[in-house]
């Protein structure tokens, strides 16, 4: 499941959103569902606008999954940086839906020096395609083995794994976390 699906339209108008959203963004859902109250466009740092809408459509014309670093401004007016990722979901005539899931991070900076690799919350999915997501963030950021082993362990703790399927889940994402230079592929 997705936690987010917008028209690939000038205000990436949101139809569907769930997971942590308000937690990344400050925003009740609803705000944004429709532009009830603001679009995730304008939630997006001015600067960072063309950058992203630019990426998204390079990625969607070689019909590739996209992702992107950009800053947004948050509900309380906080500068955030976050990474998105996501695919275009098509009908005849061309793309009609995005959908992806946005996660809040820290720059490479904040990584180093706080020795802390995700600042924001994350969830451990039986979906495979979240949880290469979180395999490709660990390689988006440039986490070394080390910090994105922390990462693991700070998802872990935040969702209270304790059944033996989700267990398995973590050993897999900690097994990939110690080699990012292998492929990435939970199978």
């Amino acid at each position: 499941m997705p936690l987010y699906e917008c028209k690939y339209d000038e205000k990436w108008t949101m139809k569907y959103i769930c997971g942590h959203f308000q937690d990344v963004t400050g925003y009740d859902p609803s705000a944004l569902l429709n532009n009830n109250k603001i679009s995730y466009r304008d939630i997006i740092h001015p600067s960072d606008r063309s950058k992203v809408k630019n990426k998204i459509k390079k990625s969607i014309k070689q019909k590739r999954p996209f992702n992107v670093v950009y800053r947004i401004k948050t509900a309380n007016n906080k500068i955030k940086k976050v990474w998105e990722e996501g695919h275009a979901v098509y009908r005849e005539d061309g793309p009609e839906l995005l959908e992806g899931i946005i996660l809040d991070i820290e720059s490479e900076e904040d990584v180093r020096d706080n020795n802390t690799p995700f600042k924001g919350n994350m969830f451990i999915s039986k979906d495979v395609e979240n949880n290469e997501v979180i395999l490709r963030y660990m390689k988006e950021v440039k986490l070394d083995p080390d910090d994105a082993l922390k990462l693991v362990e700070k998802i872990e703790r935040e969702n209270n794994i304790h059944n033996e399927e989700d267990e398995e889940w973590i050993k897999k994402l900690k097994k990939y976390a110690k080699d990012l230079n292998g492929t990435i592929k939970i199978n």
